[in-house]
């Protein structure tokens, strides 16, 4: 199943950074093309260690079926892939 990833960074509050807006001169908040959640995991941690990013700039990175749009899941700053809960049926359901 063909994956996107987002690719994206914010300033870290702890370091006196704007948490709002990316870290200056890296690029920031675009989807990247994946075979698979191997491949997502990579595009990640190149990411951060291209970017040299710390714990506090990251935002987990959605991960979406490229043909769905669906979320699958996310990945953490050490590259674990999380897959995203059912969602709870309504109350009363």
């Amino acid at each position: 199943m063909p994956l996107k990833v987002l690719l994206s960074n914010v300033g870290n509050p702890d370091h006196r950074q704007d948490p709002g807006r990316p870290l200056y001169g890296t690029r920031s908040g675009y989807w990247v093309e994946v075979a698979d959640i191997e491949a997502a995991s990579k595009a990640c941690r190149d990411y951060i260690a291209e970017n040299d990013l710390g714990g506090g700039n990251w935002p987990h990175a959605e991960v979406r079926d490229v043909e769905t749009d669906e979320v699958v899941g996310h990945i953490s700053y050490n590259g674990r892939f999380w897959e995203k809960e059912p969602s709870a049926p309504a109350p009363g359901m």
